[in-house]
C-alpha cells in the first residue's frame, strides 16, 4: 500500500519511528522491514528505498538513540561540584525506559556486530566527556581531596554509575533506585573536603 508523498527527512523519520515501536514490542531481532511496512503505514519497498539494509534501519535507530541518550539535560548550577550533582541526578532520572532497554539491547548486539561496537565505544567517550568538563574544574581545588583524582577517573565513576543504574532498571527494577543514588553520589562529593 502506497505512502502519501512527503518529504524523503519526514519519510525516514516515520521509518524510524516505526522501526523503535516494532523493536519496543519485540525486540531487535524482530525488527523486519514488513513490520515497520505495516507500523508506518507504507510499502515494505518504500522502508528499503530509504535504508537499503536491516542492518542500515538498525544503525539508524541506533545513531538516534545515542543522539538521544547524549543530549545534555539542562544545568542551572554555577558551582562545579553541584553542577556534577545536577548532572548525575538529571542522567539518573532518564525514565525513558523504552529507549533505555532498546540502547542496552544494542549495546548487547554490540558484542558481535562490528560496526554497532564502534558506534558505543564512539558514544562512551562522548558520554564520559560530559562528566569530565564538571569534573575538571572540581579538582582544580588544591585543598579537596578531589584534587587527588583525575577528572577523567571521575568522569568514569560518574558514567559507570549512571550506566548501572540503567541495567538496574532494566534487569532488577526493584533495586533500582535513583533517589539513594543521588544522595549517595552528594554525600562521596559534597563532603570530599573532610
Amino acid at each position: 500500500m502506497p505512502g502519501q508523498k512527503i518529504a524523503e527527512s519526514e519519510r525516514k523519520e516515520q521509518i524510524l519511528t516505526a522501526t523503535m515501536r516494532v523493536a519496543t514490542k519485540m525486540g531487535l531481532e524482530k525488527v523486519t522491514g514488513r513490520r515497520v511496512a505495516a507500523e508506518a503505514g507504507i510499502s515494505s519497498g518504500s522502508v528499503f528505498f530509504h535504508y537499503k539494509t536491516k542492518n542500515d534501519l538498525l544503525l539508524a535507530l541506533l545513531d538516534k538513540l545515542i543522539v538521544w541518550w547524549l543530549t545534555t539535560r539542562e544545568i542551572q548550577a554555577s558551582e562545579p561540584k553541584l553542577q556534577f550533582l545536577e548532572l548525575i541526578n538529571s542522567e539518573a532520572r532518564v525514565d525513558d525506559r523504552e529507549a533505555i532497554n532498546l540502547l542496552l539491547e544494542f549495546w548487547i548486539l554490540g558484542r558481535k556486530h562490528p560496526e554497532m561496537r564502534s558506534r558505543f565505544q564512539e558514544a562512551m567517550v562522548k558520554y564520559r566527556d560530559k562528566f569530565c568538563l564538571v569534573a575538571r574544574q572540581m579538582t582544580k581545588d588544591d585543598n579537596d581531596k578531589l584534587s587527588q583524582a583525575t577528572p577523567e577517573s571521575i568522569a568514569i565513576f560518574a558514567s559507570s554509575l549512571i550506566i548501572g543504574n540503567a541495567l538496574q532498571m532494566m534487569f532488577a527494577p526493584e533495586f533500582s533506585n535513583s533517589d539513594a543514588l543521588v544522595e549517595v553520589t552528594k554525600i562521596l562529593f559534597l563532603d570530599s573536603n573532610n
